[in-house]
């Protein structure tokens, strides 16, 4: 099944830069979108964050982008444990 997403958006938030016990890096940082798209043939307008992790060397890279920054970030959407509903972006690029 297919799941991947791409989100074009501004480094809204971001916490700080923390490791798993395996001493893998692991961000979380917040996305915020703006903007038009198309929908039952009427424009609809868009403005929302977007919770937001990344793991390994995209967390480093995220980590170093200044707030504001605006990328189209790549990945794909999980829950934020086994045991929760509540949706996060996992990114693994950005451009």
């Amino acid at each position: 099944m297919l799941n991947s997403v791409e989100l074009e958006g501004e480094l809204e938030k971001k916490e700080a830069l923390r490791y798993s016990l395996a001493g893998v890096p692991i961000l979380e940082f917040t996305i915020r979108y703006k903007g038009i798209v198309q929908e039952g043939g009427a424009e609809r307008v868009l403005n929302f964050s977007a919770a937001a992790m990344a793991v390994g060397e995209t967390a480093k890279k995220v980590s170093e982008l200044e707030l504001g920054s605006e990328r189209i970030f790549k990945g794909f959407v999980s829950t934020t444990s086994a045991r929760s509903s509540k949706l996060i972006l996992h990114i693994t690029e950005y451009i």
